[in-house]
This record gives structure tokens, C-alpha cells and sequence, in this order.
């Protein structure tokens, strides 16, 4: 049986609280959270372009209107202004070059994503709505640094609930999985969001705690992309003990 949805709702603090007979025993040797993490073995620039217009067509079902605005400004709204922010990131970090399909900038579209996620009316959403498609078309380049930390792009207790948004999706996937390059995608999305929990250690009350919340998210991080590899190629008998790892 796959473990249920509330695996991945659990709250951060009591990720951290919990004894280490049930944390990692130890790191293997190339478990360096210090190391440089190249974006091309988590993401690839087609999965980021592909996600990218997902979620930007769900902000725009979001911004239809005032009411559907004052639904989703609290919640939804600023969650999907992060995970964009995530993406934009992960563009403007990666190890491999653009292609003449992958007209992303980066930089402007993380920048004009943080600027949605901050916005307080539907107006400036739907002003911050539109930097966003001119970034992803690739009509405009201008953005702040390439390099920032991942920590504050998107609140940790929204990664918490887009990861079990997206966990729910990926049990079924594991099932069944009727399309799996998308489901593939999640994955990788998922893997992308690791790194956010790896910058963003704040809820460790106990700085001894800190590597063991590193070798975690590392090993999620890597779990969750091994199992978008896995999905991608179809390879069935590792689709689920993988995500077993990953949701563990």
C-alpha cells in the first residue's frame, strides 16, 4: 500500500523533532550538502518550460476576475507566485544551454513571480501577470541577479502544501500512469522544490540539527528526481520503490 496523502502534510517542526533512530543513519560519501547541485540532474529546461506554462495558465484562471482573485490572494495565489518564482530560478541557475525553444529569461521571470506573490490587488497580479508571459515569451530580459538563495522565493509551509498537492498526483501516477511525461515533470518539479527545503532551514530549533535536515533534503531531492527519470522511461520496476523513497 502507498502511504497516505498526510505522509507529506506532516508540520516542519515535527520533521525535526523526531528521533534519530527514525532520521538517515548517516550520509553517504557523496552526500555533500556544501556541493554545488547542477539543475540538469534535477530539472530539465524542457520540464521547466512545460511547468512554467502550467502553472502560469492556473494564475490566469485565478485572475479572472474580482471574485476569484479574493478566493485564491491568501492561499493559492501566492503559493503558485512561488513555486513560478522556484522555476525562474532554476532557469536562470542551469548548467545547460538554451535552445531556440527555451526562450525563458530566468532572472525576469523569478522577479516578476516574487512581484505576483507580493501583489495586494487584482490589478497589480494581473500587472505582474503580464511581466510574467512577456518573460516566458522571452520579450523581456531585464532581472536582478542569476545567483540568490533559493530560501524565500516560496514560504516552506507552501512547499509543504505543494508537495502534498503534488504527491497526491504522483501516488495515482505510480498506479497507473497515463501520461508519463507529465507525471514525470511533477516529479521533477517536486525535486526542484527540495532544494528550497535544503536553503531553508529556519524551523530547526536545534542548530545540531541542521545536517540531518540537509542529508533529508538531499535525499528527498534526489529520490524525487530519480523517480521522474523512472516515470520518463517507463521503467517499471523502479517507479515505485523510488517514490517509496521519496515519500518516506
Amino acid at each position: 500500500m502507498l502511504p497516505p496523502r498526510t505522509t507529506l502534510l506532516l508540520p516542519v517542526a515535527l520533521v525535526v523533532a523526531v528521533s534519530s533512530a527514525t532520521l538517515l543513519s548517516g550520509a553517504a560519501p557523496d552526500d555533500k550538502t556544501d556541493k554545488p547541485i547542477k539543475l540538469s540532474t534535477v530539472i530539465s529546461r524542457d520540464d521547466l518550460q512545460a511547468e512554467a506554462a502550467s502553472v502560469i495558465a492556473q494564475v490566469r484562471g485565478l485572475l479572472k476576475s474580482e471574485a476569484t482573485y479574493a478566493d485564491s490572494a491568501k492561499h493559492e495565489l501566492p503559493r503558485a507566485a512561488g513555486v513560478l518564482a522556484v522555476l525562474g530560478q532554476a532557469c536562470s541557475e542551469h548548467d545547460t544551454r538554451t535552445t531556440a525553444t527555451d526562450i525563458i529569461r530566468g532572472t525576469s521571470f523569478r522577479d516578476a513571480a516574487l512581484a505576483l506573490k507580493a501583489a495586494r490587488s487584482l490589478q497589480a497580479a494581473q500587472a505582474a501577470l503580464a511581466r510574467l508571459e512577456s518573460s516566458f515569451s522571452g520579450k523581456t530580459t531585464k532581472g536582478g541577479p542569476t545567483k540568490r538563495t533559493w530560501k524565500g522565493l516560496i514560504s516552506l509551509h507552501d512547499v509543504m502544501e505543494e508537495l502534498a498537492a503534488r504527491n497526491s498526483k504522483l501516488r495515482r501516477a505510480v498506479r497507473r500512469s497515463r501520461d508519463p511525461k507529465a507525471d514525470s515533470r511533477n516529479a521533477a518539479t517536486m525535486a526542484v522544490l527540495g532544494l528550497v527545503v535544503l536553503a531553508d532551514s529556519h524551523e530547526v530549533r536545534d542548530e545540531a540539527d541542521i545536517p540531518k535536515w540537509n542529508r533529508l533534503s538531499l535525499e528527498f531531492q534526489r529520490a524525487a528526481s530519480a523517480t521522474a527519470t523512472a516515470l520518463r522511461t517507463q521503467n517499471k520496476a523502479m517507479i515505485k520503490p523510488l517514490y517509496l523513497k521519496t515519500a518516506k
